[in-house]
């Protein structure tokens, strides 16, 4: 009989943490999880949908962040990019020089311009979730990621003041249940047949790196 109630015990103890699963918990748990990351790596892109057919790049970014010192390289609006931010001071490569010009202060990038670029997880940044939909599981290498479709009302006055009717796919690592993935659409205010469409990889959560200046030739 005890062997009978251990075995029972632990299969439900299973089915609690491995198997059983509600979305509303999980959205919740796994946004909390995400936005308490101080070291993070990320892939980011951004792309407007003119008139449900012109399809136009805003950004392609790699970056890692490190609480508030950031280093961004890629494209932005067809221009090649690459930024440090440390310590206040911001550091941008000139793409025809290939010199680095230093800017004391943060000014040169503005949070609210380029927040999914420089602060993905402002992304992440909800009033409320609505409209939450579980559709299983992605194996994904060697994880297993729960994928869940929302609507959220999101807390970024840049995206508030020209999107709307926000629209989430979020692929949430099972064990950390962190995003990793996520897929936002939105459309435009001025014109609802504009379509803005963001990507977001996220990865090497709380990660010990540090963020340095370049350095100088």
């Amino acid at each position: 009989m005890l062997l009978v109630a251990a075995v029972v015990s632990g299969g439900y103890l299973y089915y609690i943490k491995e198997v059983r699963v509600i979305p509303e918990e999980l959205v919740a748990s796994s946004l909390e999880n995400t936005l308490a990351v101080g070291n993070y790596r990320y892939q980011v892109s951004a792309s407007l949908e003119l008139d449900g057919t012109d399809k136009r790049a805003l950004s392609d970014i790699n970056g890692e962040k490190q609480k508030n010192n950031f280093h961004i390289k890629g494209t932005m609006l067809g221009q090649q990019v690459e930024v440090y931010q440390v310590d206040d001071i911001t550091y941008s490569l000139n793409p025809k020089t290939q010199q680095w010009m230093v800017t004391p202060g943060s000014e040169l990038f503005q949070p609210e311009l380029f927040m999914t670029e420089i602060n993905p997880m402002s992304n992440f940044r909800f009033t409320q979730v609505n409209n939450i939909q579980y559709q299983g599981v992605e194996k994904n290498n060697h994880q297993k990621l729960h994928i869940i479709t929302c609507n959220p009302v999101v807390n970024n006055g840049f995206l508030e003041k020209y999107w709307q009717d926000f629209s989430y796919r979020l692929w949430i690592d099972r064990h950390s249940e962190r995003v990793v993935k996520a897929q936002i659409s939105a459309v435009s205010l001025r014109d609802p047949k504009d379509t803005m469409r963001i990507e977001v990889d996220l990865k090497d959560f709380n990660k010990k790196f540090t963020i340095k200046p370049p350095e100088s030739d």
